[in-house]
C-alpha cells in the first residue's frame, strides 16, 4: 500500500510539474512573440530617423519626376523640373575642377539650357545670363572690385566695365580681344 501511495504522490507531483512546465513554456513563447517586433524595429530603425540614399526622386500624381536630390562626384544638387520634365531650377554645391574651389550656385533653366546662374565661390559672387545655346552673354562679378562683362554670340568679350582701386573703366573690345576704345 505504501508503494501505491508513493506512486500516487509521484504521479501527482509529476502532473503538477508538467502543468508548471507548460505554463512557463507558453509564457516564454508569448513573451518572445510580444517582444520580437519591438526588438526587430529597434534594431532596424536609426535613432535619428535618417533616410540614406545617393539619389531621391520625388514624383507628382502622374508619376513624373518633379524634384531630384542627389549627391554625385561634384557635390550635392537639387533639381526642380517643369511640366515638360525639363529642368526649371537647380541648386548645387560643387568643386570647380579647374581651380579646386568650392562653388555654390543657383541655376534657372530655359528648357534644358541654363538661362541665369548665380554663383558664390572664394572669389566672391557672380551672376551670369546665358543665351538659348548656353553661351554666357552677360555676367556681373566682384573679383578684385566689380565687373560687368558683355559677350558676343561667339562668346568673345566685347564690353568690359570694371570698378576697382583705379576707379571706373569701360573697355570696348574687338572680336580678337584687342582694345578698340577705353573710357576712364
Amino acid at each position: 500500500m505504501n508503494n501505491d501511495i508513493q506512486l500516487i504522490n509521484l504521479s501527482s507531483r509529476l502532473t503538477k510539474l508538467e502543468s508548471s512546465t507548460k505554463f512557463w513554456r507558453r509564457s516564454t513563447i508569448c513573451l518572445i512573440a510580444l517582444l520580437s517586433p519591438i526588438l526587430i524595429l529597434g534594431m532596424s530603425a536609426p535613432d535619428d530617423n535618417t533616410i540614406t540614399a545617393k539619389s531621391i526622386k520625388i514624383v507628382d500624381k502622374d508619376n513624373n519626376t518633379r524634384i531630384i536630390m542627389s549627391c554625385g562626384e561634384d557635390g550635392p544638387a537639387i533639381i526642380f523640373t517643369d511640366q515638360d520634365k525639363s529642368p526649371a531650377l537647380g541648386f548645387i554645391v560643387a568643386t570647380d575642377k579647374t581651380t579646386g574651389d568650392e562653388v555654390s550656385g543657383i541655376t534657372f533653366f530655359d528648357g534644358n539650357n541654363p538661362g541665369i546662374q548665380i554663383q558664390l565661390d572664394q572669389n566672391g559672387p557672380a551672376i551670369m545670363m546665358l543665351d538659348k545655346d548656353g553661351q554666357e552673354r552677360l555676367s556681373l562679378g566682384s573679383r578684385d572690385g566689380s565687373a560687368v562683362v558683355m559677350r558676343d554670340e561667339k562668346g568673345e568679350i566685347r564690353i568690359l566695365q570694371v570698378v576697382n582701386d583705379e576707379g571706373p573703366q569701360i573697355y570696348f573690345l574687338e572680336p580678337d580681344g584687342s582694345i578698340n576704345k577705353r573710357v576712364k
